[in-house]
């Protein structure tokens, strides 16, 4: 997929960085080197010149890009020590939180949105209305930012300009995805989809089609227990799937509802086999297996099923 060819009518260009909180940086760290053999950066937040503890990080997160998907993950902690004040959550296991897009044209994407009926907030959760975007409530020199109420459109849905972060590589119009890597011990090909739990799913097509998503497919995830829309919009494809009764699954949206629950990941590879290998040499356990798709024990990879697959969304051109 290129960028430019698959930028929906609304600009909405590609996704941003998917959000974990974690109860540490190095329990997910270690997690992401030993499974996908991918480094994290820091992402620094305060001057250089502020004096800091002993032994304390100048920043709260740090980013890891697995292939075509950056993800963010976020120490409650660390973000309370640095700036004295209690922002996120705390957690006591790792959290899969929310995702959002990069929009070329913020001021045409939030009215569109507001034309559609959809509700918007500013970063503090404060009501966005009018004509104009809200600005970045906290820093970003008046960078234009909103979300998504999480209760009433599924989750907190986040939009901000393409604007140069040093963490997302995507954002250079040069990036293409590179080939699939020998040294690579997953030899993961791209993301398949994104998986989000729902009651609702004619609210959450409603939103990705405002926003120019096509709905792809109407189909069932046998090993997870749901079933529901795949739909694609930019860069990614989303499945937004309602849990069977007495499942995983649905204990975890039952804690979440009515708003929509981030689940899990599932990527496109190479070799099933490979994969098998290497989850059990890195201690990740596999909770299930099919001829093509295998799904990881949440208690071993940090609190998420992925997934890794041979398959294709029906209706995904990639290769």
């Amino acid at each position: 997929m290129t960028q430019d060819a698959n930028t929906s009518p609304l600009q909405v260009k590609f996704s941003f960085h998917s959000t974990f909180n974690v109860p540490t940086l190095q329990e997910a760290e270690d997690f992401f080197e030993r499974v996908f053999n991918q480094p994290s950066s820091l992402m620094v937040t305060v001057p250089k010149d502020r004096q800091l503890e002993p032994g304390q990080l100048p920043g709260y997160s740090k980013f890891v890009m697995i292939r075509d998907l950056l993800i963010d993950y976020v120490c409650p902690a660390l973000h309370t020590r640095l700036y004295g004040r209690q922002i996120f959550p705390d957690v006591d296991v790792p959290v899969l939180m929310n995702i959002g897009w990069y929009s070329e044209d913020m001021t045409k994407t939030f009215r569109a949105l507001r034309a559609a009926g959809i509700p918007l907030t500013n970063q503090i959760g404060e009501p966005a209305e009018g004509d104009e975007p809200p600005d970045v409530n906290q820093g970003g020199g008046g960078m234009k930012m909103f979300f998504t109420p999480p209760n009433q459109v599924g989750l907190r849905y986040q939009f901000l300009p393409v604007f140069p972060m040093p963490h997302d590589p995507r954002l250079d119009p040069r990036w293409t995805l590179p080939p699939v890597s020998d040294e690579d011990p997953l030899q993961v090909k791209h993301l398949s989809h994104h998986t989000i739990l729902t009651d609702d799913t004619q609210r959450a097509v409603s939103f990705m089609q405002a926003l120019g998503g096509t709905v792809l497919h109407e189909g069932r995830d046998e090993q997870r227990g749901i079933s529901g829309p795949y739909v694609h919009l930019a860069d990614a494809i989303y499945h937004y799937a309602r849990p069977d009764a007495g499942t995983e699954a649905a204990s975890a949206l039952a804690s979440k509802t009515p708003a929509d629950k981030y689940w899990a990941f599932t990527f496109n590879v190479v070799d099933l086999d490979r994969v098998a290998d290497h989850l059990d040499k890195v201690g990740v356990k596999i909770q299930s297996r099919t001829a093509d798709t295998i799904v990881t024990d949440p208690n071993t990879s940090l609190q998420v099923p992925w997934g890794f697959t041979t398959a294709r969304v029906p209706g995904d051109t990639r290769d």
